[in-house]
């Protein structure tokens, strides 16, 4: 893997998460120093192991509003278990998909 992407992904490495927002089957992810993870594909969030938000959720819309769906209602539910956890580890795997584990137990999946 290249030396600079590795370089750059370890700037995370610290950083706490300061907001989640939903935005039409994506999310972003804000981390402390203006560091953001724009998930626009698969983004999976679990907390200790249990799945809790998926951008995969955005299926189940009632096609009436725009925030009638499962992700957003599991986003507004576990937020506050996911804001303020600081960044542990994290990882690509060889299809570029990224992995960021935090401190509180929680892990984010991001799937090209």
């Amino acid at each position: 893997m290249n030396k600079e992407i590795i370089d750059f992904i370890n700037l995370w490495v610290g950083k706490k998460i300061e907001n989640i927002n939903n935005i039409c089957e994506m999310l972003d992810i804000c981390f402390s120093d203006n560091l953001v993870l724009h998930g626009m594909g698969l983004t999976r969030i679990f907390l200790n192991d249990d799945l809790i938000i998926s951008t995969i959720d955005y299926n189940s819309w009632d096609e009436s509003e725009s925030k009638h769906n499962d992700e957003w209602f599991n986003t507004n539910r576990y937020k506050n278990q996911v804001i303020g956890g600081k960044v542990t580890n994290i990882s690509i795997n060889r299809f570029n998909d990224l992995f960021v584990e935090l401190d509180n137990g929680v892990r984010i999946e991001c799937y090209i």
